[in-house]
């Protein structure tokens, strides 16, 4: 089935789609020369079969796009989420009593 990633200038949002259906999405907001990503999210039925790490590359490689050098997000400790961006390369540079704030240069 063909991929395909709609980006929606707008709002920051990037969304893949296979078959026409929405698997998976990331947002974006660049603030200077640092994006700050949130709310990345595969589908269950999608999910361990690398659409959200070919999503996270398109995600960094935009936000260098608009002229990011650093994109950060938060985790939730604890989570398979933070172990996930911590392996994609992202560090810890920040935490409270629930999330922790990572980071990586671009």
């Amino acid at each position: 089935m063909k991929r395909f990633i709609y980006h929606h200038e707008e709002t920051g949002t990037m969304i893949m789609t296979i078959g026409g259906e929405g698997i998976c999405s990331v947002s974006l907001d660049e603030i200077r020369s640092c994006a700050v990503m949130y709310r990345l999210s595969v589908t269950e039925k999608h999910r361990r079969k690398g659409y959200g790490k070919l999503l996270l590359k398109e995600a960094e490689n935009e936000a260098r796009r608009l002229g990011a050098n650093v994109i950060s997000l938060a985790a939730k400790k604890g989570s398979f989420m933070l172990d996930w961006y911590q392996r994609s390369g992202y560090k810890p540079v920040f935490s409270d009593n629930e999330y922790v704030t990572l980071y990586k240069e671009l």
